[in-house]
């Protein structure tokens, strides 16, 4: 599995239609990416064979309609390749591979995500209910093709710089890989960060959000904890500090997907941040269950860390 480090370079694939490009490709060009960061474009167009028996002469008309109708859709892939390459550059990012399959996006991206190693997937969510998917099986059945790579799934959002960050976090190595991905990206220019940690008791919580060392915390003189959630978020604000993260944290106390959306449409946020397989002591996390569930059900932009 991937660390990483300030400076490190990624490997994205960006998995988009040409009907479906524009909120993915800003959101890419929007943020800015470490030195030698490489991203390749996959696009796809259906298979349009018909299937139905006919007459020998109508089935010649068929194909022949079906044919022109692949070429054209072939060709404004090609258009849609050239125009999504020359954006990227235009916003200096490299761009490798570029391909176009035949057949459903969905069902081509594990594949070409695994052949050419890549750390990112970038995903458009128009059709949620196959991006949430693509998630469940990954994590379910495929963890081998798909498990290791992080996914980006994008809405449209006309707020892209500053761009309103939400940091979820819990106490999970899946929790500090998240921390790890934002700190290799250079905040400052483009986003302010909001942490968030959510607990299952209200204890030693505190609630809302605001500037980092502003609370004034609460502690349960009768339950002195050393590894408090307090402390925990302390500790994870002054590691993001000290990459220059401009952030600021809360804790929220309840169902973590719950708490975690509350806090995205609060703070009118355009993107979540959260890990994978993130699991705290309480169970708040499940196995890919918060996860699929703020994919499924955010007002902006999911960025899920492997």
């Amino acid at each position: 599995m991937r660390t990483f480090k300030k400076g490190s370079s990624f490997k994205i694939l960006l998995a988009v239609d040409s009907s479906h490009s524009a909120a993915a490709v800003n959101m890419l060009t929007h943020i800015s990416w470490p030195a030698e960061t490489i991203v390749y474009l996959l696009t796809t167009v259906l298979d349009q064979l018909p299937l139905m028996e006919s007459s020998p002469e109508t089935q010649r008309d068929l194909n022949e309609t079906v044919e022109i109708s692949r070429w054209r859709d072939w060709a404004a892939a090609r258009i849609f390749i050239t125009q999504t390459t020359a954006d990227l550059q235009a916003h200096h990012l490299d761009v490798g591979k570029t391909e176009i399959c035949e057949g459903r996006l969905v069902e081509i991206i594990q594949e070409r995500a695994r052949a050419l190693s890549v750390d990112l997937i970038v995903i458009g969510a128009e059709n949620i209910d196959k991006t949430s998917k693509i998630w469940s099986n990954s994590m379910a059945h495929k963890p081998t093709q798909y498990g290791q790579r992080s996914v980006l799934v994008v809405r449209p959002s006309e707020q892209i710089r500053p761009l309103t960050t939400i940091l979820a976090v819990d106490d999970s190595l899946g929790a500090w890989r998240a921390v790890e991905f934002v700190c290799t990206l250079c905040l400052p220019d483009w986003a302010k960060v909001t942490l968030v940690n959510v607990t299952e008791e209200k204890v030693n919580c505190m609630a809302g959000a605001g500037p980092a060392n502003s609370y004034s915390l609460a502690v349960d003189p009768w339950q002195p904890e050393p590894d408090s959630a307090e402390a925990y978020v302390a500790k994870i604000t002054r590691h993001l500090q000290g990459c220059g993260v401009q952030v600021r944290h809360g804790m929220r106390f309840g169902n973590a997907a719950d708490e975690i959306l509350s806090a995205a449409c609060e703070q009118d946020a355009a993107l979540i941040v959260i890990g994978a397989r993130s699991q705290t002591r309480a169970r708040a996390f499940g196995l890919g269950g918060v996860s699929r569930k703020i994919i499924k059900q955010a007002p902006c932009s999911v960025l899920v860390v492997q």
